[in-house]
């Protein structure tokens, strides 16, 4: 199997590069937006219209890749395990991709937290986004309580913008989130409202740096959402489903 242009990564910005050029994509872990900005449905159809034109040949279900040498991926699904060759290759997200040499760097130091919370006593309010300043908490998603009655009760997600060792440091716990999202979130509601803590997730930003390998570009641009493609079969898929 042989590919003369292979995006690997499977991003936001990767996933419309490769329907830009109408590249096949590879990968082993998906880079999706958060669940709760509406970017996650920009990824959704993107990868949908890839996948239902066969630029996505393994689909979900590599469980492993493997950089092996003179151009050459060594692809693990559950069931096989493949050798894909390729004149370049572009490489927008590593994430999952073994073989490379140790990075050099990273693009960005930065990461961000998502800390999910339930609240306590919720009143009824709307699905919606508050912005605050950027860092520590900056920004609320409210979004339905699972099995409520009432569907508009709501519980809470916040996120938070920080150098990656600051997330180890107490004052950026998800004790001391809790403290501050309690306040702030009695200030908008107008009254003391009490949150319990779920769980923490962490999205690295930025990329790893390497020195120069030769057929492999590592990509770090952002891609405009543009639903063309070089690929006519693929264009055409596109220009059908958004009735064009």
């Amino acid at each position: 199997m042989h590919y003369e242009n292979l995006v690997f990564g499977a991003t936001l910005d990767s996933l419309f590069f490769a329907m830009k050029n109408g590249y096949p994509l590879v990968y082993s872990v998906p880079s999706k937006p958060f669940a709760l900005e509406e970017e996650i449905n920009v990824w959704k159809q993107a990868y949908f219209f890839l996948s239902l034109s066969g630029l996505v040949p393994f689909t979900d279900s590599v469980k492993r890749a493997k950089l092996l040498e003179n151009n050459y991926l060594e692809v693990l699904t559950e069931k096989k395990k493949f050798t894909v060759s390729f004149s370049k290759l572009f490489v927008c997200d590593d994430t999952g991709l073994t073989g490379l040499p140790e990075p050099i760097g990273r693009t960005s130091d930065l990461v961000e937290a998502y800390d999910w919370f339930e609240i306590k006593r919720c009143p009824s309010m709307e699905s919606v986004t508050i912005d605050f300043k950027k860092g520590f908490i900056e920004k609320f998603y409210f979004y339905d309580k699972p099995n409520a009655r009432n569907s508009s009760y709501k519980n809470l997600v916040t996120k938070s913008t920080l150098p990656r060792g600051d997330i180890h440091n107490e004052e950026y716990s998800e004790l001391f989130a809790r403290f501050r999202s309690e306040e702030l979130l009695s200030q908008y509601l107008g009254k003391s409202m009490s949150l319990k803590s779920q769980k923490r997730e962490i999205i690295e930003l930025g990329r790893s740096i390497y020195e120069p390998i030769k057929n492999i570009i590592f990509l770090d641009d952002k891609q405009e959402i543009e639903y063309i493609s070089d690929n006519a079969y693929l264009a055409k898929i596109m220009e059908y489903m958004n009735g064009r």
